[in-house]
């Protein structure tokens, strides 16, 4: 076992940076001593959003803009971890003086394989460093759209495969999730064949991503339109619409169309007791004109999925194992509508937490298989017996450079009371005697925001304006009615020849300009 599994921290230029991985030994079936060996790689992605690491000896595949990999030093680069004991490999970097932007490295870390066994575990630590300081360019946009149709293959079926191209030409690190709305013209009409979702992803400088969504059914040859859309750090950028002429499955002639499945309510909100089981209705209304088949079944919601902080885990806020839906499994005629039972039990013992939350999950299919899209609810299982408290953090703040005086503010805020939200978020431009000079409400995935969940909300700050100065950037969360929290980040302006420069200082170095504050 390796911890952390992924090393991202703020740094200023000049400075000497210090951490550790914990190497653990967990046993296994055999256990014994093992040698486990660190070596510093580049960071680079895969087209599909992967981390993979490129070995010193491949320079050839690198982005050595953006590298961070020659600032490691290794004091030890081998370890022998006795079998149930760990041991710390300490890491050094030195960030030079000149550095902007965010830098990539990776340590490779690889158990030493016994004599004569060719296989060995190893993991990759991506390492991910934001320097302080000057602002760089966020640059992130909508390369291309396209779609092809893929032919059967030995293990699975012919389908339709949607494609958005995602380009970062700038020097930000930023996290993408992209949409993609397919119209089909049938005869002087376009037909909305499917809304497609391309979930979260983060891109590196200087990488373009391919990402590519499998719509589960044959179209047939004809003229389409792909409509993508973009949120970069939470904020929408320029779409992307193209329409194409598709060569598709020949033997298909009837566009296979997303059903319009409406659900009554859109979100569950169940108030129980330990040991109590309560019982909900849905509506559901087909407003299609054709008969689909509809399967259900409860999983954990995304935000949930594969998160901690501190000893709570995401899967110990789930109830979806609560949950059962009734019927499972049915025919809905177009145009009918369709009641669902959704009964939820709280455990008599071990619930101990105030809110506990499933996602309900509608996957339609045509008659011949093809689908019909998936819709998803919410269901937040209240417990009566626990208090709930609301808590919210920004945990990071930064600047980056969008235009000619535009300037992108992205704030990282996460959940971390035990209850959901809807956040908004804004930033302000404040002077020194407090006077607000520039406002924006910072966009970010709307809805619910659920316990350890992380969002990213950007906006853009117009600094045409702005005169010369030190000024407070000023990000707040509100969380609740009246809860909120802000994080003030010192930024300076400067102007020459008509252009404006903003950077970020040091806390400290504010502080000690405060005569040259604006206002």
């Amino acid at each position: 076992m390796v911890r952390p599994m992924e090393v991202a921290f703020q740094a200023k230029p000049g400075q000497r940076v210090n951490f550790a991985l914990e190497l653990k030994n967990t046993g296994g079936t055999n256990p014994a001593p093992k040698t486990f060996e660190i070596m510093a790689y580049d960071l680079a992605q895969t087209p599909s959003g992967g981390w993979t690491g490129v070995a010193p000896s491949l320079d050839g595949g690198r982005n050595a803009a953006v590298s961070c990999r020659e600032w490691i030093n290794l004091p030890r680069a081998s370890f022998t971890v006795e079998p149930m004991r760990m041991r710390q490999a300490r890491v050094e970097m030195t960030i030079p003086a000149n550095a902007k932007g965010s830098y990539f490295a990776s340590l490779y870390v690889k158990e030493r394989a016994p004599e004569g066994v060719n296989i060995a575990m190893a993991f990759q630590v991506p390492i991910m460093v934001e320097i302080q300081g000057r602002t760089v360019r966020q640059r992130v946009e909508i390369d291309d759209v396209d779609m092809r149709f893929r032919e059967a293959e030995p293990q699975s079926p012919a389908t339709t495969l949607v494609r958005l191209d995602v380009a970062n030409n700038g020097r930000t690190f930023s996290t993408v999730e992209g949409r993609m709305r397919l119209r089909a013209q049938v005869q002087d009409k376009w037909l909305t064949v499917a809304d497609v979702d391309y979930k979260e992803k983060r891109i590196l400088p200087g990488v373009k991503l391919n990402l590519l969504s499998d719509l589960e059914r044959r179209l047939p040859s004809g003229t389409y339109k792909l409509e993508g859309t973009l949120y970069v750090d939470g904020r929408r950028v320029k779409p992307l619409e193209k329409t194409i002429s598709f060569t598709g499955d020949p033997t298909v002639e009837k566009i296979a169309l997303d059903s319009a499945l409406y659900l009554e309510p859109p979100e569950l909100f169940v108030e129980s007791t330990p040991g109590a089981m309560r019982t909900a209705v849905l509506r559901l209304r087909n407003a299609s004109p054709d008969t689909i088949t509809v399967e259900t079944y409860s999983t954990i919601p995304k935000d949930l999925a594969g998160v901690s902080m501190g000893e709570l885990m995401g899967h110990d806020l789930s109830c979806a194992d609560w949950i059962r839906i009734y019927p499972e499994k049915f025919r809905i005629r177009g145009g009918a509508t369709q009641n669902v039972r959704v009964v939820t039990n709280l455990p008599r013992t071990g619930a101990d937490h105030s809110t506990y939350y499933g996602d309900l999950v509608f996957e339609s299919a045509y008659p011949d298989g093809q689908s019909a899209g998936t819709t998803r609810t919410l269901v937040c299982l209240g417990n009566s017996a626990k208090d709930a408290q609301l808590d919210a953090a920004i945990s990071e703040t930064s600047l980056a450079a969008g235009g000619e005086s535009g300037y992108v503010v992205t704030s990282r805020c996460v959940n971390i009371g035990g209850k959901h939200f809807t956040p908004r978020v804004r930033a302000d431009l404040v002077t020194g005697i407090g006077e607000v000079v520039q406002s924006v409400d910072m966009e970010g995935e709307s809805g619910l925001m659920l316990p350890l969940a992380t969002r990213r909300f950007s906006g853009t700050l117009d600094f045409a304006e702005v005169e010369e100065g030190t000024y407070e950037l000023r990000t707040t969360l509100v969380y609740g009615e009246d809860e909120n929290t802000a994080m003030t980040t010192p930024v300076h302006v400067t102007r020459e020849g008509g252009a404006v420069t903003v950077s970020v200082l040091e806390r400290a170095a504010a502080d000690e300009g405060d005569g040259d504050r604006a206002g």
